[in-house]
């Protein structure tokens, strides 16, 4: 009896390793799966890293090299919804620069963040800025007027003012010559007037056309006809 209950206690114990081999192997598997992602993001997802406009819930890895607080490990930074951005002016410090970042690059953001700290806390910092995830999310310009609809904004594929309003379709009653993008700017958050010769692009002159971006606001007046 005595020589079942070994065998039988041997038999769950190798039960119970071979289980705890499978759960082993699968979160290792996990792991190196996210990091395969994560070490592939910047040529698989954002082909043009150097123009890329952060967006929000995007995540950022931020350190300062002259933090009293020595480490490697970078911070991480999540873009809140309202395209806001927390950065500690010190490792494990509750003191915090919040910037503004959707819509800049990280470029921009960099030299917002360093002209910041510099001025209060650091004298001549540098700064390790890198985007870690994005969110690639699909942007959407609007019309109105003449030519009114919504268009989706594809990461990676730019689309103009003037392949919008084709796709959308116009007539006629179009002023075509007299087009207004309405775009904000993200730096003094003021509504920016871009004045479009759609008419003149369609004859050929391609370098008046003008890039879409998100949230941008687009009017096509109505030909205005003179009877004098």
């Amino acid at each position: 009896m005595r020589f079942i209950l070994i065998i039988l206690l041997t038999l769950v114990n190798c039960a119970l390793a071979q289980y705890n081999d499978v759960v082993l192997t699968n979160q290792l598997s996990n792991q190196v799966t996210q990091v395969s992602v994560r070490a592939g993001f910047d040529q698989a997802m954002v082909p043009d890293l150097e123009n890329y406009k952060l967006n929000y819930k995007d995540v950022l890895r931020f350190r300062i090299e002259e933090d009293p607080v020595k480490s490697t490990e970078p911070l991480e930074v999540v873009v809140t919804a309202l395209g806001y951005a927390s950065f500690p002016v010190c490792r494990n410090s509750d003191t915090v620069l919040t910037l503004n970042v959707r819509g800049k690059t990280l470029a921009q953001v960099k030299a917002e963040l360093k002209e910041k700290l510099d001025a209060e806390y650091y004298n001549d910092c540098h700064i390790y800025l890198q985007l870690l995830t994005s969110n690639l999310a699909f942007g959407q310009a609007y019309f109105f007027g003449r030519v009114r609809g919504v268009v989706k904004l594809t990461p990676g594929e730019p689309k103009t003012v003037t392949e919008a309003i084709i796709e959308l379709g116009f007539d006629d009653f179009a002023d075509l010559k007299r087009v207004r993008i309405n775009r904000m700017d993200p730096q003094t958050q003021k509504i920016k007037v871009i004045n479009v010769n759609v008419k003149k692009v369609l004859d050929g002159d391609r370098t008046l056309d003008q890039v879409l971006q998100d949230g941008d606001r687009v009017e096509v007046p109505e030909v205005t006809f003179r009877l004098w």
